[in-house]
This record gives structure tokens, sequence and C-alpha cells, in this order.
């Protein structure tokens, strides 16, 4: 039985990700992400009839889903933004609280 060697590492890849790389990545899914949307609203033409708060009118299918999908990514974004900003504000207190007793403890 021969002994075994240990594998060697591979070799580092040359490929790196950079910012400007992902924002391109990035704007290629969301390009296709828009043909597929505009697809969907060009298949689902046909007009329906919606109800809301009392109000009543009528739009095309495709259009009904497009505004369903904004309003759920505006209220997802708000929610996100509203996190955001509560760990910002933690952090921020964190780091005063740290900094001010730091200097309480130099002080004396």
């Amino acid at each position: 039985m021969e002994p075994t060697t240990p594998a060697s590492p591979a070799p580092p890849s040359d490929e790196r990700v950079t910012r400007a790389s992902a924002a391109w990545f990035a704007t290629a899914v969301a390009l296709v992400l828009l043909i597929l949307l505009v697809i969907l609203i060009l298949q689902n033409q046909e007009s329906v009839e919606l109800q809301y708060l009392g109000l009543t009118t009528q739009v095309p299918l495709g259009v009904a889903l497009l505004i369903a999908a904004v309003a759920g990514a505006l209220v997802v974004g708000i929610v996100g933004v509203v996190r955001l900003t509560q760990v910002r504000v933690r952090t921020r207190r964190t780091r005063r609280a740290a900094a001010s007793r730091g200097t309480e403890g130099t002080a004396a």
C-alpha cells in the first residue's frame, strides 16, 4: 500500500469579482426579468374587473399583475429601509456608548 500524498491546493483563480462585474451581472439579470415581464403583460391582455375599497375599474390582467408586483416590491423595499435604519441607529448608539466609556476611563 502506497502512502497517500496530500492533494495539492487548487491554483488561485484569475477571476475576480469586482463591483463593475457585479453591476453588469445585475443589469443582465434585470434585463432578462424585464423581458419576461413584458411577455407576461403582452400575453395577458384580457380585461378584468378590479374592486378595491369601493372603487371598481376594468384593466388588462397583465397591467393588474404589474401593479400588484410593483406594490409588493414597494412594501418589501419600505420594510428593508426601516430595518436598515434600525440597525444603523443601534450601531451608532453602541459606538457612541463604547466611545463615551472609553473616554470616561481615561479622564479619571
